[in-house]
């Protein structure tokens, strides 16, 4: 997004580093939308070098000062997304009612104060943050901006919090690229935040990040496990002895084997060979604990890993349609429950 350039208001500190970073500071900044050690240092050298009291706080006057001074050739106003990856640590609101500080904390800050929907802590000033700051500024008998303003922030921190709220500001979150009200309607049930979580880690961690390709994973995985009815294998002991014991094509070749890694996840992980190539790229040597784990903790990563193993994503982005992504799922053409794979990329394309 832009910056803001109302010099009397404050923006996000993902833009200030931004600015700090085209007034040519070294090293750059790392966007991470937080009032760290690094981006305190890089303040207090700049409000030095023009003569402004040196506090390492983004006030007015720096953030006036930052947006007048000279840029570096090709400086693009356009502010860096925040650094998924990059090690957020929690700390406390920045509590001087004559400093704004990070946005991370403003959204903490709105929550403490009870807003619903909680706001997801994203460090930015997203559509979401804005309308909650605009009912808050209209509840508290302020201009109604959506910006964060010195007085609407001093305002947030006066107001009286919910109980056991915590000024430690939480992390940064991830954007998800699947909300839970879209995956509930796809999957026309509700989704406990564990799943949802696991959902959106997959999601990334396998590139499936572009409209076709999530709705195409959600209608496979929709149909394959039910509608989230079934994460684990149907069957018992028996069953899944007499199926896959000794099966030495899954790499079964230890007493109770079959049990043990029978189908786990979303598109079912099966056998002791598949079980230890997920165990090994996700660096969990606990998912040879068998079908439970992986069923409880990666319902989805274990699926997104069959995606990606078996290059969906690049079937999907060569216009596969919704039968040709079943049949590399079920191995056939046409898909058994192609009918009820096509209905649940239906429900996805009408969210996605």
């Amino acid at each position: 997004m832009a910056i803001e350039n109302d010099p009397k208001v404050v923006g996000s500190l993902a833009a200030w580093q931004n600015i700090l970073n085209g007034n040519g500071y070294q090293p750059p900044l790392s966007i991470t939308g937080e009032l760290d050690d690094a981006t305190k240092e890089t303040t207090r050298k700049f409000q030095k070098n023009l003569d402004l009291p040196v506090t390492g706080s983004v006030d007015a006057a720096t953030w006036v000062a930052g947006l007048n001074h000279a840029k570096l050739p090709n400086w693009s106003p356009e502010t860096p997304p925040i650094r998924a990856k990059a090690p957020v640590s929690s700390a406390k609101i920045e509590n001087d009612p004559k400093v704004v500080g990070s946005l991370a904390a403003w959204q903490n800050i709105l929550n403490g104060n009870g807003y619903q929907p909680p706001l997801r802590i994203t460090g930015e000033l997203d559509d979401p943050t804005k309308e909650t700051t605009r009912k808050f500024q209209n509840d508290v008998k302020l201009p109604v901006t959506g910006s964060v303003d010195i007085v609407t922030w001093a305002a947030g921190l006066k107001h009286p919090k919910l109980p056991k709220w915590s000024p430690e500001t939480p992390p940064i979150r991830a954007k998800e690229l699947v909300t839970k009200a879209e995956a509930e309607h796809i999957f026309e049930k509700p989704i406990s935040d564990a799943l949802f979580g696991d959902l959106n880690n997959c999601l990334e961690k396998f590139a499936i990040n572009t409209s076709p390709r999530i709705r195409h994973f959600m209608a496979q995985i929709s149909h394959e496990s039910g509608g989230l009815q079934w994460l684990k294998e149907l069957g018992g002991q028996a069953y899944f002895t007499e199926m896959y014991e000794d099966y030495l094509g899954l790499g079964n070749t230890e007493p109770g084997d079959g049990a043990r890694f029978a189908g786990a996840g979303a598109i079912q992980l099966t056998g002791r060979y598949n079980y230890q190539a997920f165990a090994d790229y996700i660096g969990d040597p606990e998912v040879m604990d068998g079908q439970e784990y992986v069923a409880s903790k990666y319902p989805f990563t274990s699926a997104g890993f069959w995606w990606w193993k078996n290059r969906m994503n690049t079937l999907v982005d060569s216009g596969a349609s919704v039968d040709e992504v079943g049949a590399r799922v079920n191995g056939k053409f046409l898909p058994n429950g192609y009918e009820d794979r096509r209905y649940y990329y239906y429900r996805a394309s009408e969210v996605i």
